[in-house]
């Protein structure tokens, strides 16, 4: 029973779709009144993070943490802590970003959630990158990239590769900033 949750919400998207009467983030909200305290309510909590607006994350993804922490739902705690890291890190409040995303690290690693730790190096080099630290951004964006290459994350590589080479670009050294957007 690894994802009822997702099946379901499948299905809901499909029928919101499909019909067009409401938008995805409503017709899940109207889910939570009946959803049973499990973890099939972290998930779909976590998805209403994933697409309402911004402003709003906070107000679904800290239930989803409590939650997932009274459950020992350790999954769902690391997708929540990234999802409130992301708001602190748009808030202007990278410290709190970066000891959310090492949270969120240390639980992915400690279950095996080799994309989930990758996605984790990869913000984490964002903030760095985003305060002019380009030695721990490519020092994070080199762990992001090992493991996507790893797991064959086209999509990843080609990101992570992406955002090395403007690192190397901004530092002029123009020569391996071209290496990686080839690569890319």
């Amino acid at each position: 029973m690894k994802r009822p949750g997702l099946l379901l919400l499948f299905f809901l998207l499909c029928a919101c779709f499909a019909f067009g009467q409401q938008n995805p983030v409503d017709s899940l909200i109207q889910l939570l009144p009946a959803a049973k305290e499990d973890t099939n309510k972290v998930n779909l909590l976590f998805n209403i993070t994933e697409l309402c607006e911004e402003p709003d994350i906070l107000t679904y993804a800290e239930p989803a943490l409590k939650l997932a922490e009274e459950l020992d739902y350790k999954k769902g705690m690391a997708n929540v802590l990234n999802n409130i890291a992301y708001v602190y890190d748009h808030k202007g409040n990278s410290i709190k970003a970066l000891e959310l995303y090492q949270r969120s690290l240390a639980i992915n690693l400690e279950i095996n959630n080799t994309a989930g730790a990758a996605n984790c190096y990869y913000f984490m080099g964002d903030i760095y990158q985003s305060q002019g630290n380009f030695k721990d951004a490519l020092d994070l964006y080199q762990k992001s990239l090992t493991i996507r290459e790893q797991n064959k994350d086209r999509q990843g590589i080609a990101r992570t590769l992406n955002q090395m080479a403007i690192i190397y670009s901004g530092l002029n050294n123009f020569k391996i900033a071209l290496e990686y957007f080839k690569k890319s």
